[in-house]
């Protein structure tokens, strides 16, 4: 699987395989994903890879699951957590494009 795009499950799942497609619209690319975790490409993508938009997906996914990962260990008010991770990927995110420019 090329990393460059990104799937979402189509949910339909037979004998332990799970049927994968683009999340890009009107792209016919999809995959499945095997019983053993392997990823393998069905049918090609009808675009380029999007490298910005899997990298938006991939740090949307990191900061959820900081949230849900301090919410379970603190006993902070969610609100608290929620404000102090914002700033942090705030920051992040400022330092990265900065970095790039």
């Amino acid at each position: 699987m090329n990393p460059e795009f990104s799937y979402k499950y189509n949910g339909g799942e037979k004998k332990g395989i799970r049927y994968l497609v683009c999340r890009e619209r009107y792209c016919k690319g999809t995959a499945k994903r095997l019983a053993n975790g392997l990823i393998v490409n069905q049918i090609p993508h009808t675009h380029d890879p999007n490298n910005l938009e899997t990298e938006r997906l991939e740090s949307k996914k990191e900061f959820r699951s900081k949230l849900i990962q301090r919410a379970i260990e603190e006993t902070t008010k969610l609100r608290i957590i929620y404000d102090e991770e914002c700033l942090r990927y705030y920051n992040i995110l400022r330092l990265e494009l900065n970095r790039g420019l």
